[in-house]
């Protein structure tokens, strides 16, 4: 059914709804809890999934980067992570962010104006 993750809402198998910027959309109130509903063909139909197991959502795959293994923030650093690869290319992006106002700042033109 929805995901119950408030208190209340468990023990009373009730939410408290209240609309979102869409009429037919709404979600419960209740601090912790993230159960939601869609207005179809005038009834509401929950859109929120039953929970499920840590191990199962971590095997989905994702098209999006942010899922994949390399941005997940429980297994970093990630395979492959070098410290000092990713200092150096700091250092180098900085290097050229400083070359770039130098040079800007050395060929300035004056313009006349008001």
């Amino acid at each position: 059914m929805t995901q119950q993750i408030n208190p209340v809402c468990k023990a009373t198998g009730t939410h408290d709804w209240q609309e979102t910027v869409s009429h037919t959309y709404r979600t419960c109130k209740r601090s912790g809890c993230r159960a939601a509903q869609r207005l179809v063909a005038g009834t509401w139909k929950h859109v929120t999934s039953s929970s499920t197991p840590r191990e199962q959502q971590d095997t989905v795959s994702s098209s999006l980067l942010w899922g994949t293994q390399q941005w997940n923030a429980l297994t970093f650093p990630y395979p492959g992570y070098d410290p000092e690869r990713e200092r150096y290319m700091e250092q180098q992006y900085h290097k050229a962010v400083t070359e770039e106002h130098h040079y800007r700042a050395t060929h300035r033109t004056t313009r006349g104006g008001i």
